[in-house]
Order: C-alpha cells, then structure tokens, then sequence
C-alpha cells in the first residue's frame, strides 16, 4: 500500500507559508470588488458612443385629396406630415417634396417646398419630433386612376450626412 504524504514546511514555517498564501489570495480577490483597483485608482467610466448619423422617419396621417388648398395649384395632397429622429443627432430639412408618376413609374410632376417654405423652420432637433398638421402640397396633373403619389423629405443631419425619407406610393384608384 502507497502512502501519500504532502511535502509541506513544518511548524512556524507551515503557518507562515499558509498565512502568507491565504493573504496573497485574499488581496488578489479583494482588489476586483472594492470601488478602487491599485492597479487603475480612478477608474472612468467607458463612454457612451455618439451616433454616427440621425435617422429620419416620416408618417403621412389624414391623407386627403382637396382643390385650392395650395396656391398655385388646382389640386393639393393634404396630410399630416409627422418627422422623427430618433438617432439623437440633429437634422435641418432641406425639402418636402411631392412626385407624381404615370402608371409605368414615369415621373409626371414635381413639386417641392424648400427649406425656408417649411412651415416653422426647418430645424429637427436631436430626437426630436416636428408636427407639420394639415400640410398641403400641390400638384396640377389630374389625379387619373393609375397614377400615383410619393412624398419625399431630405435632410441634412449636423456631422454632414444627407438622408431622403420617402412614403410608400399613394395610388389614386
């Protein structure tokens, strides 16, 4: 029979080597829960990373097809434009913007309002939301089945970045 002996320093020695290895433990546990590390006393914190570009969406709400309702025009989109950006980066409107296209997707008609006609400013706030309520955007071509409506808005977001929000077609039927 094989008996296993542990080969350890005996007497003082063995309570110093026990101590001195328990104590190196503990110190190296230590030092990860406290608030401070000796390695790195003033820790900081890791920095929440900025944005790259805003994000842009758009919602067309109460979408209705009236005459007269923007001046120059015989006929006029009206809806209730809602922009959001949800990026946390700031955005001036450079357009809204109504294309009209013949059933083979030809464009027929364009109509724009430029920055400086935008109801209130052009400005879109980092995170922000713009209401533009019962916005009218004209056109003169006849709203003829088949033919169908996309609105656009263009902006220009504070690091330099250009994005175009575009509805989905309004097809009149």
């Amino acid at each position: 029979m094989t008996k296993l002996v542990a080969l350890a320093p005996r007497g003082r020695q063995a309570v110093r080597w026990v101590a001195a290895t328990l104590g190196l433990g503990l110190g190296l546990a230590l030092t990860g829960c406290g608030e401070t590390n000796p390695l790195n006393p003033n820790p900081q914190p890791t920095p929440t990373p900025t944005p790259a570009r805003a994000n842009v969406t758009m919602t067309l709400t109460g979408i209705s097809l009236e005459n007269d309702k923007a001046a120059g025009f015989f006929w006029a989109l009206v809806a209730n434009v809602k922009l959001n950006e949800s990026a946390g980066v700031a955005a001036t409107i450079d357009y809204i913007r109504l294309d009209m296209f013949l059933p083979n997707n030809t464009l027929l008609e364009r109509t724009q309002l430029s920055g400086a006609q935008i109801p209130g400013g052009n400005a879109l706030s980092a995170n922000g939301v713009r209401d533009f309520p019962a916005l009218a955007l004209g056109f003169n071509q006849d709203p003829i089945t088949g033919r169908y409506l996309v609105v656009s808005v263009a902006t220009t977001d504070a690091r330099g970045n250009a994005q175009v929000t575009s509805s989905g077609q309004l097809i009149f039927g």
